[in-house]
């Protein structure tokens, strides 16, 4: 597989990519038990814990929503860290 440079795609090119992944992995969580308790303490973070990860305000992740990869899960908002970063990167 060749590898790609991230920094010169789109904002929108990178929240796709980021949507795609971070939906597929999510559908892999609902359909496997053991795979969520491998994955889900380290790898996907609600949206107290992105905040944490990030350092900034649960509200600007609220009011950034638009902007920033992640999946709903029922209730749950869920962000994976590696979107999280390639975000955060993008914005700062």
């Amino acid at each position: 597989m060749e590898k790609m440079d991230l920094s010169k795609l789109s904002d929108y090119q990178l929240r796709k990519i980021s949507r795609f992944c971070v939906e597929h992995f999510v559908e892999l969580l609902k359909k496997d038990h053991d795979l969520q308790i491998i994955m889900y303490p380290d790898d996907l973070l609600n949206i107290d814990e992105a905040s944490e990860y990030l350092r900034i305000p649960v509200g600007t992740i609220r009011h950034k929503m638009d902007e920033i990869p992640h999946e709903k899960v029922g209730k749950r908002v869920l962000f994976t860290k590696r979107s999280l970063r390639l975000w955060a990167s993008r914005k700062w």
